[in-house]
C-alpha cells in the first residue's frame, strides 16, 4: 500500500512509533543541544540562504545514530520495500534543512534534473506544523519532465506536509516542492538521508566531521550568489519572469 502511494504521488509518510522510543528522544535532545551551541557562535548572515531563510544542516554523528535506530526498528527495511531498492547497493548521505524564524519561503523547484535517480528520506525530530515552515508539494508532479513554464500552467494538487515527531517522509527528488514561511519565533529543523546510485556523477560529498554543521543552501558563496539570492527572495516577480522566459527558450 505504501509503495503504491509513493509511486503514484511521489511521496509517502510513515507514521512510526519513534516518538515513544527513549533512544530516539535522547538523540533528538542531543541534536538540539548541539545545534543551539552552533547557533550561539555562528554568524548565519555569512551563508547564502540566510536572506531566503533556508540553510543546509549536516547532522554529523547523529546521522549515524538515526540510521542505526531505524535499522534496529526495521524501518529501513520498510523504506527499501517502498523504494524497491537495496540500500546496501545505493549511496546514502546525510543532510538537512534549517528553516529560519520568520523566513523560509521558496519558489517551487525540484532537487536536480528529472533524469537523476535520488530519494530523500526525512525524519521529523520535532513537530512540523502549518506555522513553522512545512514543505509544500505538488502531488504527482514527479511523473513528467516539466519545463518551468509547463509546470506554471499545469493543473496542480498542492499539499503542505505536516509531520508529528518521529514521522518519516520519503520523497522523490523530482517532485515539485517548496519551503514555506516559518511564521514562528523558533528555527525549524528537518534532517534527511539522501539516497542515490553509487556510480552517480552527481554524488554529494558530505563534510568530514562528526559534529553538526551549517552551510549555505543552493546559492554560490560569492557576490553573484548574493545578488541571485536577493532577487530570489526580495524581487520575486523578477526571479519568476527570468526563470519563466529561460525555460521557454531552453532546449533542455
Amino acid at each position: 500500500m505504501l509503495k503504491e502511494q509513493f509511486d503514484k504521488n511521489g511521496y509517502v509518510i510513515i507514521h512510526s512509533e519513534l516518538a515513544s522510543n527513549n533512544k530516539f528522544l535522547e538523540i533528538c535532545s542531543n541534536i538540539y543541544i548541539s545545534l543551539d551551541e552552533i547557533l550561539k557562535t555562528t554568524n548565519l548572515k555569512k551563508f547564502r540562504g540566510y536572506i531566503m531563510g533556508n540553510l543546509n544542516v549536516y547532522p554529523g554523528k547523529y546521522g549515524d545514530e538515526l540510521l542505526e535506530l531505524i535499522k534496529e526498528k526495521k524501518i529501513l527495511s520498510l523504506i527499501e520495500n517502498i523504494l524497491g531498492k537495496n540500500i546496501n547497493e545505493m549511496k546514502l548521505n546525510y543532510g538537512g534543512n534549517l528553516c529560519l524564524s520568520n523566513k523560509g519561503e521558496q519558489h517551487f523547484h525540484t532537487d536536480g534534473t528529472f533524469s537523476k535517480e535520488m530519494y530523500l528520506v526525512s525524519i521529523a525530530t520535532e513537530q512540523i506544523t502549518e506555522e513553522n515552515g512545512p514543505t509544500e508539494i505538488c502531488i504527482g508532479t514527479h511523473k513528467k519532465n516539466f519545463k518551468y513554464w509547463q509546470f506554471v500552467f499545469c493543473k496542480k494538487k498542492k499539499k503542505k506536509i505536516l509531520l508529528n515527531k518521529g514521522d518519516i517522509i520519503i520523497r522523490k527528488h523530482c517532485l515539485w516542492h517548496r519551503g514555506t514561511k516559518n511564521k514562528t519565533k523558533k528555527n525549524r529543523l528537518l534532517l534527511s538521508f539522501v539516497i542515490f546510485p553509487k556510480n552517480a556523477e552527481y554524488q554529494i560529498k558530505p563534510p568530514e566531521t562528526s559534529k553538526i554543521s551549517i552551510s549555505s543552501n543552493f546559492f554560490k558563496e560569492d557576490k553573484i550568489g548574493l545578488m541571485q539570492e536577493f532577487i530570489y527572495s526580495k524581487i520575486k516577480f523578477l526571479h519568476f519572469t527570468l526563470r519563466f522566459l529561460k525555460s521557454i527558450v531552453s532546449k533542455g
